[in-house]
This record gives C-alpha cells, sequence and structure tokens, in this order.
C-alpha cells in the first residue's frame, strides 16, 4: 500500500470512529456506564487513527503538518479528539456535550476527506523552535473553545441546566483564553525572529486577534456587565465561529496561512 493510499485509510478509519462514537452516544444516553466506556474507547481509536494518518504523511513527506488547509483541517482532527477525549475522561460534564463535539469533528473529516492531499514544501521560515508553541497552544485553544461551546449549546437548549455544567463551560473558556493569549505572543516571537517583526496585521494575524479580543471581552462582560446567561452562550458560540474562521477560513481563501510574507 502506498503512503497516500496508508493515510487515507487511517484517516477515514478516524473518521469512522467518531461517527460511531457519536452514535454510540446517541444511543446509550440513558445508559451512563456503557456510554461513558463506549465513548472513551471509540473516541481513542480515532485519537490513534489521526495520530497514524499524520505520522504517516510526516515519514513520507519530512515535515509536519502545517501548511495546506488538507494538513490543517488533519492535524486539528487530531488534536480536537485528543482534547476531548482527555477531558471526557476526567469530567462527566464534558460527556455530556459529545454529541456536538463529535459531530464538528466528522464535519471537519468529511471536509477534509473532500480535498487534495498534496505536499506543499515547507519555507524555512517555519523551522523555528516558537513555531512549536505557537501551533500547540492555538490546537489547544481550539479544542478547548469547541467544548465551551458545545456546553454553551446545551446550556441555551436546557435553560435549568445543573450549576456544574455552566462552571465547566466558563473554566474551559478560561482555560481557552490562556491557550489564545500564548498562541498569539508565541506567534509574535516567532514572527520576530523568522520576519523581522513582531506584527504585521496579515489577514490570519487580524482574524486571530479579533477572536482575541472577541473572548477577552466575554469574560469581562460575564464577570464586569449583568450579562444574561443566554446572552454570554450565545456569545461564546460566536467567539467559536470566529475561532474557526481563523483557523480554517484564512487558509482557504489563501493557499497557506501568512502567505504573505515568505
Amino acid at each position: 500500500m502506498s503512503w497516500p493510499a496508508a493515510e487515507a485509510f487511517w484517516l477515514r478509519g478516524g473518521f469512522a470512529a467518531s461517527a460511531a462514537a457519536m452514535t454510540w452516544t446517541l444511543l446509550m444516553h440513558r445508559r451512563e456506564r456503557e456510554r461513558r466506556i463506549g465513548l472513551l474507547s471509540l473516541s481513542a481509536v480515532s485519537v490513534l487513527s489521526y495520530a497514524a494518518a499524520i505520522a504517516i504523511r510526516w515519514v513520507a513527506s519530512g515535515q509536519g503538518p502545517f501548511l495546506t488547509l488538507y494538513e490543517v483541517l488533519l492535524s486539528n482532527l487530531f488534536s480536537l479528539s485528543l482534547v476531548f477525549t482527555a477531558l471526557a475522561a476526567s469530567s462527566p460534564q464534558a460527556r455530556r456535550i459529545a454529541l456536538p463535539v463529535l459531530g464538528a469533528v466528522c464535519l471537519l473529516a468529511v471536509w477534509t476527506l473532500s480535498l487534495p492531499a498534496h505536499i506543499v514544501p515547507l519555507p524555512p521560515t517555519f523551522a523555528h523552535p516558537w513555531l512549536w508553541v505557537h501551533v500547540f497552544s492555538g490546537k489547544v485553544f481550539l479544542a478547548l473553545s469547541l467544548v465551551g461551546s458545545s456546553g454553551s449549546v446545551l446550556s441555551m437548549l436546557h435553560p435549568q441546566a445543573d450549576a456544574s455544567l455552566e462552571s465547566f463551560v466558563w473554566r474551559t473558556a478560561a482555560a481557552a483564553f490562556a491557550f489564545d493569549s500564548v498562541m498569539l505572543l508565541s506567534g509574535a516571537v516567532w514572527a520576530n525572529d523568522a520576519w523581522g517583526r513582531f506584527w504585521a496585521w496579515d489577514p490570519l494575524e487580524t482574524w486571530a486577534f479579533a477572536t482575541w479580543v472577541a473572548l477577552a471581552a466575554l469574560l469581562h462582560a460575564r464577570l464586569g456587565f449583568a450579562l444574561s446567561s443566554r446572552a454570554a452562550h450565545a456569545w461564546n458560540c460566536g467567539v467559536f465561529v470566529l475561532a474557526v474562521l481563523t483557523f480554517f477560513g484564512v487558509p482557504f481563501m489563501s493557499a497557506a496561512p501568512h502567505k504573505g510574507v515568505f
């Protein structure tokens, strides 16, 4: 089997495991123990499958999946699934919101499978240690934003949800803000070393900053103003939409993130 075929095989396997986890959660919604075991098992399989697809591509190409839209989606399938599985293993609140989280992962997987998987050589500016901090923190931020906004969806659908879900949503949002801040700061350090400037307001930087401002304003408004629970949760979902546009919209409109600076 050629490496493109092997990569596609494991990508499809990850999608199948994510879809199976979503189906199992739906079917076993009244049986907590069985639902938890099946959800965690199938989610772990999806994580391993996405990791295998990335590893095969990485070995064959000699570079990480950082550049094209296909690679950005593929690497985020892994990170989203990994963060969710880790949270679901330790938090019953994370398991409660499995359906919207897994639904989003499945949609991303379908999108990934529809894209060309060609390899574009990385520019020299990507060979930098701060890139790893930048990418890692960004992926954790997006995963936490997905989990938190999924909790917000559940809270809006069920306004009488218990306080533990409310607490989980806003603790997740605060953690997402911390990782988003690290992503921006590490990206600025990387940009200065790579291109001789900390900031240039290119499309990706502008969208990333807008997302950070939206999340910062949300957390501030919750603490400092009489923001209703429904408005806060709707705002939290809007932050995730901005994050999705930042991570996937810009690469969709251009050949690669930060294209104009190398």
